[in-house]
């Protein structure tokens, strides 16, 4: 809910003093980053003289402060991010409540107009003022009268109930007084204000929300101050468009709503009318005024009439000043609620918090590098003494004693430095005894090195003498290999001779075998065909029986045909004799005759068929038994060339048999070879290792050689290296 003004009165002080209190810390900070900039600038030199100069040291002290600083530059880093997240969040909720205040505004606004609306409506539709102006009551004066005041009363009611409504008129025509709250009615001029009004896309209809009627104003005989009392009106026709209804909203009462609101400091409340008229309330001095509207015809505020939504907030420049601009407009009056903040108040809050916030990072930080100092120069004193007693041990004194004050690790250090020279003092003292006799020690390594030395020319000059007569065993061993190769390659030629013969004697047993195979298919076939051929002339012997009988058949039948033949002989005379009516037995008698002539020349046709079968089953007879004598002797050529096959596979086996002894006695001959040219191989390495080994012997000896070379440099050196040991520890005083 809005604030009303009475009750924020002593918000408002404490919000004043909370930005005086801002605005110090902002000056405040000012000054902080100044002093920062001005440190970094010392530091920058003091790095510069640390590691400009070419050796400088980077002291304890400082590497102390540092690390004291680094932690509270990290504070600093995370109260940034923190304020920046700080900021933005107070910045929103700020934007969120402010734009639900604005809004709420809003809804009272609307629900303002809802009632002008109403009350309109009401008035509109009222039947007896409808009656009224259609000259219903124009011949009966009282009622008319009644009816006149009647109205009068309720619009007047309507005044007193609403705050808001500042004025109800009702326009009639002429010859009707038109009813109003402000003064006596005037005759009615409703033709005039009907033609004034504005119509919506020039039809009849006329657009309800104005912000002006300058007809009104003028014909009511308004002065200028009351016609600035209303910011807004609603107007609206009866149906008959008869007479006009137009209630005008406050423009007091409205301002007294908005003066109650209380955005913050330097903010602007106001009310925007459809057609730019405008009140405002401003909390502050803190937006100066150029003398034009606020909103109304800004470019941001025409921005936020083109947006789509009807709320909202717009980052805007008011007069230089970086604002935020919250809007609720009401869409059906084309009302707009607006309201405009400075940036720098929402965050003026988080700006005191930062400046607190960087007063104490000073503070600690002074706080830090003052412990540090402290620190540090008693860490440097200590160091001092330590180092004062560690420059007289190493200029040779070690009766030195180191002392430090305190109760810290520093007095440790001290201890464990004075027991170090104390320890150094007696290793220098055994070492200068031990000096004496790593000296007489190096004397005689000398002395042994050189008998080293001569025996191991003694042992070179055998491994010589060996070396050679291992290469003259060598030379021998390749001679031996290189006969045995030769012996091995004419093995290799006699077995693969062996191996040739051997194939072709496999091949002729197999071409044997193969014209055996043959040789008995061909007896198996002969047979066969004696088979046949007895067949053939038992098949031949049977058909003579069947042409024998077929002779006898032919016989009958040419018996038959002659008996026929003279019993149509008959059959024609008696025919003859019969005249006419025997002329049709003799016309078959004639047929009798002829059939028994066909039948005889017939039998004579198939008796010479049956003598030219009988010939050739003679002919065949006598090809057939030629047939069958050829068949035997051919079945006996066959049996005698496999028998002399076998005889010829024998002789192959015979001959295989004695091949393979001579291969494998080769194989043996070969085998011994292989193993003599193994031994052979055996001896050649042992030889090769034997030169090897000698070899390495060789190499070994001369490395023995030049190692008692350099042991006796090395003694000669030691004892030197001695001497001046020696003059070394008397140094130090002991």
């Amino acid at each position: 809910m809005p604030k009303k003004k009475n009750s924020g009165s002593s918000d408002n002080k404490i919000l004043f003093i909370l930005r005086k209190i801002g605005s110090f810390f902002i000056f405040l900070k000012d000054k902080i980053l100044d002093f920062f900039d001005f440190i970094k600038d010392k530091f920058s030199d003091l790095f510069d003289k640390l590691f400009g100069k070419k050796g400088y040291k980077f002291g304890i002290r400082y590497k102390i402060i540092l690390g004291f600083v680094i932690p509270i530059f990290f504070i600093i880093v995370v109260g940034i991010a923190s304020y920046s997240r700080a900021k933005q969040g107070m910045r929103d909720r700020y934007e969120k409540s402010t734009l639900e205040t604005v809004r709420m505004l809003g809804s009272q606004v609307d629900m303002i107009t809802r009632s002008m609306h109403t009350e309109v409506s009401k008035y509109v539709g009222l039947l007896e003022l409808n009656n009224l102006s259609k000259g219903v009551y124009d011949s009966n004066v009282s009622e008319k009268t009644r009816i006149m005041r009647m109205v009068k009363t309720n619009i007047l009611a309507s005044q007193k109930v609403n705050d808001f409504i500042n004025n109800v008129f009702i326009i009639l025509k002429d010859g009707y007084k038109n009813i109003t709250t402000k003064g006596v009615g005037i005759d009615g001029f409703f033709d005039e204000y009907y033609e004034s009004i504005e119509k919506i896309n020039g039809s009849g209809t006329i657009r309800n929300w104005i912000d002006a009627h300058p007809v009104i104003d003028n014909r009511m005989s308004l002065s200028d101050a009351v016609g600035d009392s209303y910011l807004f009106s609603y107007q609206a026709l009866n149906p008959t468009k008869d007479f006009a209804v137009v209630i005008d909203a406050s423009k007091e009462k409205l301002q007294e709503l908005i003066d109650g609101i209380n955005l913050g400091e330097g903010s602007i409340v106001g009310i925007v009318t459809m057609n730019g008229k405008e009140i405002i309330h401003r909390n502050g001095d803190v937006l100066t005024d150029d003398g034009r509207p606020v909103f109304a015809g800004r470019d941001y505020y025409r921005d936020i009439l083109s947006n789509k939504g009807l709320f909202g907030t717009e980052e805007i420049k008011y007069m230089d000043n970086e604002c935020i601009l919250f809007y609720s407009i009401l869409n059906e009056t084309g009302i707009v609620i607006v309201g405009m903040v400075p940036i720098s108040i929402v965050t003026s809050e988080a700006s005191g918090i930062w400046a607190l916030t960087l007063i104490l990072v000073v503070i600690a930080l002074i706080v830090v590098m003052a412990v540090a100092f402290v620190i540090s120069a008693n860490i440097q004193k200590n160091v001092e003494t330590v180092s004062r007693g560690l420059g007289a041990v190493a200029e040779g004194n070690l009766n030195v004693k180191v002392r430090v004050k305190g109760h810290d690790e520093f007095v440790d250090l001290a201890d464990a430095t004075t027991n170090m020279i104390s320890n150094t003092k007696n290793l220098v003292a055994k070492v200068d005894t031990a000096a004496e006799g790593v000296a007489d020690s190096a004397k005689s390594v000398q002395g042994a090195s050189k008998k080293l030395g001569t025996c191991s020319d003694d042992i070179m000059r055998a491994v010589e003498e060996m070396s050679d007569g291992m290469e003259r065993q060598k030379k021998y061993a390749d001679e031996c290999v290189s006969t045995t190769d030769r012996l091995s390659n004419e093995i290799a030629n006699v077995s693969s001779q062996i191996g040739r013969v051997k194939e072709i004697v496999d091949e002729t047993n197999r071409l044997i075998n193969e014209s055996v195979r043959i040789l008995s298919t061909l007896g198996d076939k002969a047979r066969e065909t004696t088979k046949a051929t007895d067949s053939v002339k038992s098949s031949v012997s049977a058909l003579l029986d069947e042409t024998g009988k077929i002779n006898s058949f032919v016989n009958v039948i040419k018996n038959i045909s002659s008996q026929t033949h003279l019993l149509s002989l008959n059959a024609s005379i008696e025919a003859a004799r019969a005249g006419e009516s025997g002329r049709g037995f003799s016309v078959v008698a004639e047929e009798i005759r002829a059939l028994a002539t066909e039948s005889s020349k017939s039998a004579g046709e198939i008796k010479k068929l049956v003598d030219g079968i009988n010939a050739q089953t003679d002919t065949s007879v006598g090809s057939v038994d030629m047939a069958q004598n050829i068949v035997d002797e051919q079945f006996e050529l066959v049996n005698s060339s496999i028998q002399i096959f076998d005889q010829m596979k024998a002789s192959m086996d015979s001959l295989t048999e004695e091949l393979m002894n001579i291969d494998k006695a080769a194989s043996e001959a070969d085998q011994r070879r292989v193993e003599a040219v193994s031994a052979v191989d055996d001896i050649s390495v042992i030889i090769n290792d034997s030169a090897a080994n000698a070899n390495t012997v060789m190499e070994a000896i001369n490395m023995l050689k030049k190692n008692v070379d350099n042991l006796d440099k090395t003694a000669a050196k030691l004892g030197e290296n001695m001497d001046e040991l020696k003059s070394e520890v008397r140094v130090f005083q002991i």
